[in-house]
């Protein structure tokens, strides 16, 4: 019994002396060179993490390790950023460092290949040294470059048979495709044998886009068009052709604008090469514009996945051309029937006050012709007397019809209060008030009928 009490105690004593002693060992290991001085090597990229210890915790292992590899992915692009943008990116920073973003993204989407270097721990803390040799990782990069290139030439090539069959908007989709291909690799000049010609990928890709951007012309049917408020300008008169070179190209995208509401249309050239729409004239100016321009976001939506590359070709300046909108506001003619206390009034103060109002805002008064009529029929009738103070009442209707299609498209009544003297009198006060709401209460909803041509 003694004899096993002996031995189990030396079998614990020994524990604990080899623990103690590698603990020891663990705390008195000074730093290797790689955590305490900066490193460099021609041969190896590297990185270093570090993390602390957690009691019943393997965490610090992962933690140690993505430091390390992320260390050694900036150790890498310390090399591109300091290489030179292959493109012209005119003054624009901030387009230099989308790019720049671009290609270092790169680094980190494809590290692979690395291994651990050395480790170091002690008590509290754990160090890990990843490396990665340059030469394998720049044969892994030339075989994915490689087959980069690849998919750029097929994408390339797919453009050029499309310029050659005159569909310029797949033409310019897929040259962008091309250089979609290539962001990565924006700091290197990129050369590929296409139809047995060395070219270089990029410069090409964005020369092609450049001057197909720059041949295409917009070109509109007519310069001005007289137009009315309230009316439609058809397609025929609002219309543009798109050409390249001489020829007309079809599904072509266009956008077009109309400076009176600041909306934009997006628009496609049909088989003859023409674009054409409508527009329901509501401006009150005497002059808008109407524009058609190449819609360059669709091009580049349908084609450039990387926000840097569809920035960068936005820049291309290309051609739009403005129709000269000249308004003319409808003409109206005025028809009143005004009585006071059942008497035809020889003053028809409600016609004047309407026609003064229109005339101010740009409406023409007319007998005959016009496109629009106003209506109005009104009388008094007496109401109260009160120790010879008199009251009457008036009542007056509005109605405006469009006169092309015989439409009611306004109707409006009104009634008004005076008092006078004598019911006469009162009936004169209430036509005066009349004529003042007309203007405070009428007049904008008068205004916006002429709107309702349809």
């Amino acid at each position: 019994m003694m004899q096993r009490f002996c031995y189990c105690f030396i079998v614990v004593a020994l524990a604990v002396f080899v623990g103690c002693t590698t603990q020891k060992q663990i705390a008195k290991k000074q730093k290797p060179e790689w955590i305490t001085q900066q490193l460099s090597d021609k041969d190896y990229y590297q990185g270093v993490g570090y993390a602390l210890k957690e009691k019943k915790s393997t965490t610090h292992y992962d933690v140690a390790k993505t430091m390390a590899l992320k260390n050694l992915a900036e150790e890498i692009s310390v090399d591109i950023s300091s290489s030179t943008i292959h493109i012209s990116y005119e003054n624009d920073l901030s387009l230099k460092d989308d790019f720049t973003s671009v290609i270092e993204s790169r680094v980190n989407s494809s590290l692979e290949g690395y291994e651990i270097a050395d480790t170091y721990e002690n008590s509290k803390e754990y160090w890990v040294l990843y490396r990665l040799s340059k030469q394998k990782y720049a044969s892994i990069q030339t075989q994915k470059r490689t087959k980069t290139i690849e998919l750029s030439v097929s994408h390339f090539l797919e453009a050029e048979k499309y310029q050659k069959d005159s569909d310029m908007r797949n033409a310019i989709i897929f040259y962008a495709k091309s250089l979609d291909d290539l962001k990565a690799y924006f700091n290197e000049t990129i050369t590929a044998e296409v139809n047995n010609q060395k070219i270089n990928l990029i410069s090409e890709s964005y020369n092609r886009i450049y001057r197909i951007l720059s041949d295409i012309e917009i070109v509109a049917k007519n310069k001005s068009v007289d137009c009315k408020v309230g009316y439609k300008v058809d397609s025929e008169q609002l219309a543009c052709e798109v050409i390249f070179q001489g020829k007309k190209i079809k599904n072509f995208p266009v956008v077009a604008f109309s400076s009176e509401n600041a909306q934009q249309q997006k628009l496609n050239s049909d088989a003859n090469g023409i674009v054409q729409t409508s527009l329901l004239v509501k401006s009150q100016k005497s002059v808008e514009t109407f524009e058609f321009s190449v819609d360059k976001t669709t091009l580049l939506l349908q084609s450039a996945t990387d926000f840097a590359i569809r920035k960068w070709l936005q820049k291309i300046p290309t051609t739009k051309t403005t129709i000269l909108l000249k308004i003319s506001k409808p003409s109206i003619s005025i028809s009143s029937v005004e009585k006071n206390i059942g008497v035809a009034q020889k003053e028809q103060v409600l016609k004047a006050k309407l026609e003064q109002l229109l005339q101010s805002n740009g409406y023409e008064i007319v007998n005959q012709s016009a496109d629009f009529e106003i209506s109005i029929v009104s009388d008094t009738k007496s109401q109260t007397q009160l120790k010879g103070i008199y009251t009457t009442v008036l009542n007056a209707q509005f109605r405006i019809k469009n006169l092309e299609n015989g439409t009611i498209v306004e109707a409006q009544n009104l009634t008004t209060k005076g008092t006078q003297l004598s019911y006469k009198m009162a009936g004169e006060k209430a036509y005066e008030e009349a004529a003042r709401q007309i203007e405070a209460r009428l007049l904008s909803g008068f205004i916006n009928a002429f709107l309702k041509t349809e």
